[in-house]
């Protein structure tokens, strides 16, 4: 018994020896900054073009993982049908948490993935301004994309991108989940230290 003790406090130093040397996210030369962005998406919104426009900002850990928050809204007139009452719009906006990863982001030229993953508001309205709302609706959406940035200067970038926006629980009169789904076509502007 009294030879055991001896070993093993030896093997318990000897293993917290071997992990105290290894690398971790607050310790050692670990580069922190973070960019703000303007965001344009294009993509179908119930068989119609559609143009989200949004911004977001993220902080940025080694120059490579981003986490941050943001959002987009429609901001073109995608009309559904025509009543008696008059003609009916769709609006539509979506925001959430914000995650990315910078592949080799030094590099003049390199690709990134980002996501937003959030909630949104769907709303029917029978006129091209936000007013006279008739339907409206919560939904989950989580909005994928790959890109290729460009470093244009040390603090701005540029990016295009293609992505699929998930929506899910769409429960409105003539609407479900896919009328809001797509692929993605995405631009951004971003303004940082990266």
């Amino acid at each position: 018994m009294k030879r055991i003790i001896p070993a093993v406090f030896l093997l318990f130093a000897l293993f917290t020896n071997s992990f105290g040397q290894s690398e971790t996210l607050l310790n050692g030369d670990i580069d922190h900054g973070g960019y703000g962005g303007l965001i344009s998406n294009f993509s179908e919104i119930n068989n119609s073009f559609g143009v989200t426009i949004g911004g977001y900002g993220a902080w940025l850990i080694d120059h490579t993982v981003a986490i941050g928050g943001g959002g987009l809204g429609l901001t073109n007139d995608i009309k559904f049908d025509e009543t008696p009452e008059g003609d009916r719009y769709i609006s539509f906006g979506y925001g959430g948490l914000y995650f990315g990863y910078l592949h080799n982001s030094q590099d003049m030229l390199h690709l990134t993935v980002e996501t937003f993953i959030g909630s949104g508001e769907v709303n029917l309205r029978y006129n091209s301004d936000n007013e006279d709302l008739f339907d409206d609706d919560r939904v989950f959406v989580i909005d994928p994309t790959i890109n290729v940035e460009l470093n244009l200067t040390n603090f701005m970038r540029v990016t295009i991108g293609v992505g699929y926006r998930f929506v899910n629980g769409v429960n409105l009169e003539i609407l479900d989940d896919k009328d809001l789904s797509s692929p993605t076509f995405r631009s951004t502007i971003r303004f940082g230290s990266f």
